[in-house]
């Protein structure tokens, strides 16, 4: 793993500061995907990925504001951090089999 970033406590990275995987951040991600793949049987599965992407910004915005930021003020900073943070998840995500292919 890249080590490109300050490691710490808080830095939200799925390892340790010695750069060891962090099982438990894996599993807390699978609990939400878990509760994503039960809704498929219920509702689209974009929608579910909207829902998730709104959550996830609005608990984001949340933390920014318990870290500082003031409500109504937009940190460009905090914006670029968490997309870059995203864009770098999705880019690994897409390079990884999570589908099984048809024959």
């Amino acid at each position: 793993m890249a080590d490109d970033h300050e490691h710490g406590p808080d830095c939200g990275h799925p390892h340790d500061a010695a750069g060891d995987v962090d099982r438990a951040f894996f599993d807390m991600a699978d609990q939400f995907i878990a509760v994503a793949n039960r809704l498929t049987d219920e509702v689209p599965s974009s929608r579910i990925s909207a829902a998730m992407m709104y959550a996830t910004a609005r608990f984001n915005a949340f933390l920014a504001q318990t870290q500082g930021v003031d409500a109504g003020e937009i940190d460009e900073r905090t914006v670029l951090y968490f997309r870059d943070q995203y864009e770098r998840m999705l880019r690994e995500n897409m390079g990884q089999t999570l589908v099984a292919k048809k024959d």
